[in-house]
């Protein structure tokens, strides 16, 4: 009976010390910060340390081109990443003919550049007006074929030319049949004496739409040599030009709208 009393002693105080011991665990746990309170300490200290990192990088950098500043000395030679090399024999003069051969051909087709003929402008006859092809037993054709080959301009043998005997000059009105409405025409100058390609400059009045491009040469005044085109069916459109041979110009000068059933519509330019 005592040793069965003893046993139930012991047994009881082993409970209370298991009890108390799970409940001292409890309280020393519910007085731990809790995670996230963890996490929000540990993310400052690592932006605070990133901000430290920084200023220290920033430093350090400005130290650093300060000390490059008060060395560099102000009298240093620039070296020429050049010198000391051997140049290709015949470079220099291959790159300048080569210069001089792109601005030669620069030279021969300009957009804007007026005529000089042989005789004074007053005194320039066209004995003759006909196709391109026409012309192919003059001594000068083969030159105007080489000469166009060259500036990558294409004539068209059936274009309509005027060719100067005493002024030296072909006018070549270069617009193919199949473009008789275009933006733009071509009207070129070709002088015989220098074998050169020039290009008559177009002054079409800001004409936003289909510009009727002139297909024949028509009466002379003085430098000027009147011009029309016409195109369409129902409704046609007619151009009129004048062309400064001597200026190398064209101009728009009226046009003449016609539709069926409608009056005539002119604008003068």
């Amino acid at each position: 009976m005592v040793e069965r009393q003893r046993q139930s002693g012991a047994f009881g105080i082993v409970t209370v010390i298991v009890i108390t011991a799970i409940i001292a665990g409890g309280l020393s746990y519910s007085m731990k910060p809790s995670y996230a309170t963890e996490k929000q300490e540990l993310e400052k200290k690592v932006d605070d340390l990133k901000t430290q990192l920084n200023a220290a990088q920033n430093t350090l950098l400005a130290a650093g081109i300060s000390q490059l500043d008060e060395n560099k000395d102000p009298n240093a030679t620039i070296v020429d990443p050049t010198a000391g090399v051997t140049p290709i024999p015949g470079q220099a003069q291959q790159q300048a003919e080569a210069q001089a051969k792109a601005d030669a051909e620069k030279a021969k087709f300009q957009q804007i550049k007026t005529v000089t003929p042989m005789v004074p402008a007053a005194d320039v006859k066209f004995a003759s007006c006909g196709i391109l092809s026409s012309y192919s037993s003059k001594i000068w054709y083969p030159k105007l074929q080489t000469a166009a080959a060259e500036l990558k301009i294409v004539l068209n043998p059936t274009s309509e030319s005027c060719f100067s005997e005493n002024g030296g000059i072909l006018t070549i009105n270069a617009v193919s049949p199949s473009k008789d409405c275009t933006i733009s025409g071509a009207i070129y100058n070709f002088s015989v004496s220098s074998n050169n390609f020039i290009r008559a400059t177009v002054n079409n009045k800001n004409i936003k739409e289909c510009l009727v491009w002139p297909k024949t040469f028509g009466k002379r005044e003085g430098t000027i040599i009147k011009m029309e085109g016409t195109f369409g069916e129902g409704c046609r459109a007619t151009m009129y030009y004048d062309y400064d041979f001597i200026k190398n110009n064209i101009e728009l000068k009226k046009s003449l709208t016609k539709c069926d059933g409608k009056p005539d519509q002119i604008i003068n330019y």
